[in-house]
This record gives C-alpha cells, structure tokens and sequence, in this order.
C-alpha cells in the first residue's frame, strides 16, 4: 500500500512538474490606450471573443501563422497569429489558445493589443493588419550578462545575425524564419534566430530585422544575448541554444544595415529588463 501510495504521489508530482513546464513563456503585452475601448456586451466583443476562440486550431494547422477577420462596419475585427519558426504543431497551439484568453485579460476591452511570449506572437484590431509592415512597438530585452571580448563578439554577432536577416526574408518556404550559430572562440558559440510575419514582403521583411539588429547596440551592447520583438519581425542572439535545431542553409553574405532607430527607456510590470519603443 505505502509502495503504491508513493508511486501516485510521484506521478501527481510529475504530471503537475511537465504542466507547468508546458506553459510559455510570457514577455511583454501592449494595449495602446489611443485605440480606444469597446462596449462590454457589444458587436465587437463578440466578434473578438468568436476570432479568437478560432486561432489556436488554425494557427497550428497553418505552418505557424494565421490571419482572419469578422464582422462588418464598427464591429469588424482583424486577428493575425505568429508562432516561432521552430516550434512543434502542438506548442503553437497551446501558446496561441493561452494568448487567446491572456490578452483579454491583460488589455481589458482594448480595440486594439500585441501580446508576445517566447513561442508566438497574437495581434487584434479594428484595421486591416495583413500585409501592412509594422515597426512599432519595439520591445527589447537584454541578456544580464557581459562578455568578455566585446570587439570580436561583436563581429562575429554582426556576421551571424546580418546573414540570418538575408535568409529570413528571402526563404522561399512559408516562414519567413531562420536560425545558425557561429563560433566566437574555440570553446564559445553565438545562436541566432530572426523571423518576419509571412504575410509581408521580402523586402519589408529585410527592412524590419535590419533595424531590429541596427537596434542591438542601442539594447543590448557587450550584452551575451538579447532579442528585439516587433509586431512584424523578430531577433534573438544567446550564447547557448535556445531554438529547436533544423537543417537549414548557413547564413548568406550580410546585407548593409540600416541605422538603428532612436531610443526611449521604460520599465514593464513584470520587473524584466526592457526597452519599449512606442
């Protein structure tokens, strides 16, 4: 009995260890207040709450990305979803389903919000979003920790991450996604990843990570990792990996990069350390 009882006790542990583990990761929410609000019972509600319900199952089955609309006039609504390039079908789906029901609670009755967390991205509003290359907001966040040889780690971040910008944006599958890693030093690796919305151009793609990494030295200087998100694109470079590993092609020769935009400094609720670019 003891025996039987102990293994139950081990199993409830580990069932409750691999939920909690199965969770992402939240980041960061923006609820522009400029946007204005909806009436609690109203057309839009409904439409919004209808939207929503229908991402998770469509965004998995759809290579990771997933746009829709409903509803006419006042009351038409525009959703769009993203998952990370990388991820499995069924991690898509429960990051977009909690998304779905965090962002409502998060950006209360909001017209419009972005929500990120680290395997998806999910945006809503009362204009058309698809195709439409968005820059801002901009929200960073830095690794605490320093490297040691700043000048060579910068050169070879640079490397890595303009070859992956060329890469992202030109991929002709239907993720505009790519990862690599170089080597810094004998013993030390750099990882990178960089993704766009599928939905814009090749060309708005480029544009949008070329300043995502034109931002990295305004963010996240010397830094051993960070990751720049935008509603349209996204990076991230750590020292250890971070991504599901894929056969892709090495990183292309790196394009010129645009000059980084300007900065403004904030703190979100969470106590993490950001930069937000409004």
């Amino acid at each position: 009995m003891a025996s039987s009882g102990l293994r139950f006790f081990l199993s409830t542990i580990f069932i409750c260890f691999v939920l909690i583990n199965a969770q992402p990761t939240h980041i960061y929410d923006h609820c522009p207040p400029e946007t204005g609000n909806y009436t609690t019972n109203s057309t839009y509600q409904m439409n919004l709450n209808f939207l929503l319900s229908t991402l998770s199952t469509n965004t998995s089955l759809n290579d990771g990305f997933y746009d829709a609309t409903t509803g006419q006039n006042s009351g038409k609504v525009y959703a769009l979803a993203l998952c990370r390039g990388d991820v499995a079908s069924d991690v898509c789906a429960n990051c977009i389903n909690t998304s779905s029901h965090e962002v409502i609670q998060r950006c209360s009755n909001r017209t419009s919000a972005t929500i990120w967390y680290d395997e998806c991205m999910l945006r809503y509003s009362n204009k058309s979003m698809l195709r439409v290359m968005e820059q801002n907001p901009i929200v960073s966040m830095p690794n605490p920790n320093n490297f040691s040889d700043v000048d060579q780690y910068n050169r070879v971040l640079g490397d890595l991450m303009n070859g992956l910008v060329t890469e992202a944006s030109s991929s002709s599958s239907s993720r505009k996604f790519a990862t690599g890693e170089k080597n810094v030093t004998s013993f030390q690796k750099i990882y990178g990843l960089a993704q766009c919305t599928p939905d814009i151009s090749r060309l708005d793609c480029e544009s949008c990570l070329q300043a995502a990494v034109g931002y990295i030295p305004e963010c996240c200087f010397g830094k051993q990792g960070g990751r720049v998100l935008k509603p349209s694109c996204n990076m991230r470079y750590e020292v250890y990996p971070f991504y599901e590993y894929t056969a892709a092609a090495p990183p292309q020769s790196p394009p010129v990069n645009s000059p980084p935009p300007p900065v403004t400094n904030t703190t979100n609720t969470d106590g993490k350390s950001m930069m937000i670019i409004l």
